[in-house]
C-alpha cells in the first residue's frame, strides 16, 4: 500500500508540473486500457483457441465453461462460451493441449491430444451431449487439422521432424532455418527464404513472436542460425501469403523456443566430421611429383568439425507447479586443412636487379643468333630497368631491397 500510495503521489505532481488535468489523463489511461484489451485477442507468436459450443440440434449453448489443459505443464486456462456460445482463449503458448467442456444439463466433453501451433489461432467446435454433468465423454484422437478461422496460408514444422532429418554441420552449428524452405511457397534466398516469389530481405524473421529487424537489415536469418540451438525450437511456423496487421514483412517465418514442464527433461549430443571418417574426394589419389622427382599420394584434406549440444528443463521448485524453466548450450568448433596453391617468388637475378629473365628470346633462322626481345620498365618513370642501378628511383630500390 505504501508503494501505491507514493506511486500516486508522483503521478499527480507530474500532472500538475505538466499542466494535464486529471480528466484528460484518465482519459488517456482508458484508451491505452481498451487498446490493450484489443491487443489480447492477438496471439504475438503465441497460439489461441476459438470456436462455437452447441448442443446436438445445433444451437449455441451460452456460459459453458472452456478449460485448455497444457499436457506438459499441467496449467490450465479457463473462459466462458459468450450468448452466443463463442470462447477464445489465448493467447497460450504453442503445445498439446486437453480440452475440457462442460454446461448445466449436459454431459461434460474431454478433447485430448488437441495441438496448438504458435502464430495462429486454432478452431475447434465442441457439441455437448445432453445429460448429466458426471458423465462424461473422452476423445483420444486428435482432431482433424482444418484451418477455420482465417485465410493464411503457410505450414508448421515441429522439432521431432526436422531434427530426424539430416539436418549436418557445413562450416557452421546445425542451422534451425536450414528447413523453411520445405514449406510451399518458400524457396532458398540469401538469407531468410523467398516467400511466395518475393525477393530477398523482405520476408520477416520473428523470435517467439519479436521481429529480429536490425537497424540496417531486414530478412536476416544469422541472428538464428549463429545464435540459437536447434534443440531449443520447438517448432517454427512460416506465413506464405500476407500475414496479418499485428505482423510485418512480405512473409514471415517465427521460432518457438521450447519450455519446460512438469518434469526434469534433458539431453546431451555431440556432432563430429572427421577427417578419419572422410573418404578422399574425387581424383584425390592422383600422385603428385615433389620438389625432388619423387611422387606420392597426397593426404586427405584436413576436415575436423565439433557440435556439443545439451538441453535441460523442468519446473521450478517451490512455485506450486506455476513457474518453469528451459536452459540450452551449444559450441561449435571448426579447424579446415589449406588447399595448396602456387605462388611465383623472384629469383635471384630478379633480387639483383637483373629481370632479364622475363624477355623473350628469339632465334635468328639464318644465323643461329639468339636475341632477347622486349623492354622492362621502371613503373614509377617509364624508363628501361636495363639502365645502371646508380639511375634507379629511391622507391625501386626499397623495393628491391629485401
Amino acid at each position: 500500500m505504501q508503494s501505491g500510495s507514493g506511486f500516486v503521489g508522483v503521478m499527480r505532481g507530474g500532472l500538475k508540473g505538466l499542466g494535464i488535468s486529471p480528466r484528460l489523463f484518465y482519459s488517456l489511461l482508458m484508451v491505452l486500457l481498451c487498446g490493450g484489451l484489443v491487443a489480447m485477442g492477438q496471439t504475438g507468436g503465441e497460439g489461441a483457441l476459438e470456436g462455437t459450443v452447441t448442443d446436438p440440434t445445433g444451437a449455441v449453448i451460452p456460459n459453458a465453461t472452456v478449460t485448455a489443459i497444457n499436457k506438459a505443464t499441467g496449467v490450465s486456462t479457463s473462459r466462458p462460451s459468450s450468448s452466443g456460445g463463442l470462447y477464445s482463449i489465448g493467447p497460450i503458448i504453442p503445445g498439446t493441449y486437453s480440452v475440457k467442456v462442460s454446461a448445466a444439463g449436459f454431459q461434460t466433453f474431454t478433447q485430448d491430444n488437441l495441438a496448438v501451433d504458435g502464430l495462429k489461432t486454432t478452431g475447434f467446435n465442441i457439441t455437448l451431449p445432453i445429460g448429466s454433468a458426471d458423465q462424461t465423454v473422452t476423445v483420444s484422437e486428435a482432431p482433424p487439422q482444418l484451418e477455420t478461422t482465417n485465410a493464411t496460408l503457410g505450414g508448421v514444422m515441429e522439432n521431432k521432424t526436422y531434427s530426424n532429418l539430416p539436418l549436418q554441420m557445413n562450416g557452421q552449428q546445425r542451422d534451425a532455418t536450414a528447413f523453411a524452405t520445405l514449406i510451399p511457397g518458400a524457396q532458398a534466398g540469401a538469407r531468410a527464404p523467398i516467400i511466395a516469389g518475393t525477393g530477398n530481405y523482405l520476408a520477416e524473421v520473428y523470435l517467439d513472436g519479436l521481429p529480429l529487424t536490425t537497424s540496417n537489415q531486414q530478412g536476416d536469418n544469422r541472428v538464428i542460425s549463429n545464435g540459437l540451438n536447434v534443440d531449443a525450437v520447438e517448432q517454427f511456423q512460416v506465413v506464405t501469403s500476407a500475414p496479418p496487421a499485428e505482423y510485418q514483412g512480405a512473409g514471415l517465418i517465427n521460432f518457438t523456443m521450447k519450455s519446460g514442464g512438469n518434469g526434469y527433461h534433458g539431453s546431451a549430443a555431440d556432432f563430429i566430421r572427421n577427417t578419419i571418417f572422410d573418404t578422399y574426394p574425387y581424383l584425390a589419389k592422383s600422385p603428385v611429383t615433389n620438389a625432388d622427382g619423387t611422387t606420392r599420394i597426397p593426404a586427405k584434406p584436413v576436415e575436423h568439425q565439433n557440435e556439443f549440444a545439451a538441453t535441460f528443463g523442468g519446473r521450478i521448485p517451490f512455485t506450486r507447479n506455476r513457474g518453469f524453466f528451459f536452459a540450452s548450450y551449444d559450441r561449435y568448433h571448426s579447424r579446415n586443412g589449406i588447399n595448396p596453391f602456387f605462388m611465383t617468388v623472384p629469383t635471384l637475378k630478379m633480387r639483383a636487379g637483373d629481370f632479364s629473365e622475363l624477355l623473350s628470346t628469339v632465334t635468328d633462322p639464318k644465323t643461329g643468333v639468339k636475341t632477347q626481345v622486349g623492354q622492362i620498365y621502371d613503373p614509377t618513370s617509364q624508363a628501361t630497368s636495363s639502365r645502371p642501378s646508380s639511375m634507379w628511383s629511391t622507391r625501386t630500390r626499397s623495393r628491391l631491397r629485401w
